[in-house]
């Protein structure tokens, strides 16, 4: 990873998202370029080599990589601690105050953190 940050290659990253943020924080923004391109247009511009790499949350990438795995691959290591996700519901939803209840005892009994280990650190 360290040659890659070191080289002068460029990135996409989905406009507006902590991933694109991510890669501004470890490259610069002036090689970072914000895309709206549906992930299956990336793979495609990747393997035919019109771009050098884009970013993507790991979950997605993984999923990316499994249909992928014969051109394409991801660093071992994951670019940042942080995948903020969010359920968004309609103003005035009388699920949000529930759903902020499961997901604070959740948070409080463990078992949010071991979901997250089990799913998305792929222990």
């Amino acid at each position: 990873m360290i040659e890659f940050i070191a080289s002068d290659a460029k990135t996409l990253a989905f406009e507006g998202s902590t991933n694109y943020d991510v890669a501004v924080e470890l490259l610069g923004s002036p090689r970072v370029e914000s895309t709206l391109m549906d992930v299956s247009d990336l793979v495609l511009q990747l393997i035919t080599g019109e771009i050098d790499s884009f970013v993507l949350d790991s979950v997605t990438a993984q999923n990316v990589l499994t249909e992928n795995s014969d051109a394409i691959m991801a660093f071992s290591d994951a670019l940042s601690d942080a995948e903020e996700l969010a359920f968004i519901f309609p103003n005035g939803s009388e699920l949000t105050s529930a759903f902020n209840i499961a997901i604070e005892t959740m948070r409080l009994d463990g078992s949010l953190a071991e979901l997250n280990r089990k799913w998305f650190a792929g222990e």
